[in-house]
């Protein structure tokens, strides 16, 4: 992953088999998410600084390697950790979070082209998270760095 990727840090759930909206729509909001135009997200329930995101996980869906709108048929979702606007602090709880949706669809996580386990999730975002104070040198968070 090249530095100039650090802004969200991908993470696909490729799904089994095709998922029509509905059920998607059900199911995610069952996991606490919230739909705004074409995207879903998890939303923060702490107190937080005015220059970070009030989230920490974003949603895109795609078909077939593309992106999709949220009232059409998915077959994966791409999940976005926030890193230049929160931090590493939320690392956890979002690891936690995409294996929640893969587990309720029965999908296959997978980081950078690889399957990865939930440990092994934490453990490369936090690698992203130790390049970008290596390589910024200050901190994480956005006031910090230059994207």
């Amino acid at each position: 992953m090249s530095a100039d990727f650090y802004e969200a840090v991908p993470v696909e759930v490729g799904l089994p088999a095709e998922i029509k909206p509905g059920n998607l729509n059900r199911i995610l909001k069952t996991l606490g998410a919230t739909l705004s135009y074409d995207t879903y997200s998890f939303d923060r329930d702490d107190i937080y600084p005015p220059w970070q995101s009030d989230i920490y996980a974003i949603l895109n869906l795609s078909r077939s390697g593309s992106l999709v709108d949220a009232q059409d048929v998915v077959d994966c979702i791409v999940a976005e950790y926030p890193m230049a606007s929160i931090g590493s602090e939320f690392i956890v709880r979002f690891a936690g979070k995409v294996f929640e949706i893969s587990d309720a669809l029965n999908g296959t996580v997978v980081m950078d082209g690889l399957k990865v386990t939930k440990d092994e999730l934490i453990g490369n975002l936090d690698g992203v998270a130790g390049r970008l104070l290596s390589e910024r040198g200050k901190s994480l968070e956005v006031r910090h760095l230059q994207l």
